[in-house]
């Protein structure tokens, strides 16, 4: 890659997705960002491809797990109140 670069050939090494990890055009151009993860704690997610001129960049965090959503949809979408949730959960019926 190296040498074709040098002779003016857009190039790169065929990688693993770990190589990815290390690779230091990869890095210098911000294609990494850091995340915090309840389950992994603090770990590293593949940036935005692209930014747009006039909206801002989202801050990005980890992925939603199983069950993050119960409360919000048992509420909403179902009509149950927060006792009837907090009582779910203490009988186990939401785990």
């Amino acid at each position: 890659a190296q040498r074709l670069q040098q002779a003016g050939v857009a190039a790169h090494v065929v990688s693993h997705a770990i190589d990815l990890t290390h690779d230091s055009d990869l890095r210098h151009q911000g294609y990494f960002r850091p995340i915090e993860d309840a389950a992994i704690g603090a770990t590293e997610t593949i940036a935005p491809q692209f930014e747009l001129s006039k909206t801002p960049t989202i801050e990005l965090r980890a992925g939603p797990r199983i069950g993050d959503s119960t409360g919000d949809i048992l509420r909403f979408a179902c009509g149950y109140s927060q006792s009837d949730i907090d009582r779910f959960a203490a009988e186990g019926i939401t785990e």
